[in-house]
């Protein structure tokens, strides 16, 4: 397995409602040592979170780009609902006799499953933001945040602009201090 090149993108979106819990630690040499651990309900827990930019490999050459304009990232943010989400009653995941994972880690993790969660509707995003929305292999809808946080990126450089602009308004009719520098 390169992980230069494996994506893991979609596992830490989906959830399934398995009762049995297992975990499985993932883990490669060339990682530097980075393991990431994943439940049987899909819930991943890492250290470290790393998403490799398509733009920046030596695959990009070609690559087909647009830009993203602002007011279109507005619009699409403005649109989407964010949701809690109660914990869902589950076994307590199996790390007996497992010399990678230590009693600290596994109380933590544990204590996380009777967290509630902040999510977006993957179905309600496919209608709204359709490029955000991917199909795993068992064929459920799972959410690709990394499309979601450049939107955000995006949003948030419009909105400064218009920012910005509001501020060189108010300065110039008198209404607000200018900026100090």
């Amino acid at each position: 397995m390169n992980p230069a090149t494996t994506s893991f993108t979609w596992m830490s979106a989906c959830v399934t409602s398995n009762a049995t819990v297992k975990c499985w630690i993932v883990s490669y040499p060339g990682w530097n040592g980075n393991t990431f651990y994943v439940l049987g309900d899909g819930t991943v827990y890492s250290s470290q979170s790393r998403t490799i930019s398509r733009l920046d490999t030596e695959d990009s050459r070609g690559v087909d780009t647009d830009p993203i304009d602002g007011d279109e990232a507005i619009s699409i943010l403005s649109s989407l609902n964010g949701y809690y989400v109660a914990p869902q009653n589950q076994e307590t995941p199996d790390f007996e006799n497992n010399e990678n994972v230590s009693p600290e880690a596994v109380e933590a993790m544990v204590a996380d499953l009777t967290k509630r969660t902040a999510e977006l509707s993957a179905i309600e995003l496919s209608h709204i933001f359709p490029d955000a929305v991917r199909t795993d292999p068992q064929n459920r809808l799972c959410i690709d945040y990394q499309s979601v946080v450049t939107m955000l990126v995006e949003a948030v450089k419009e909105q400064q602009r218009v920012i910005e602009a509001m501020r060189a308004v108010l300065e110039a009719n008198g209404l607000m201090e200018p900026e100090k520098p």
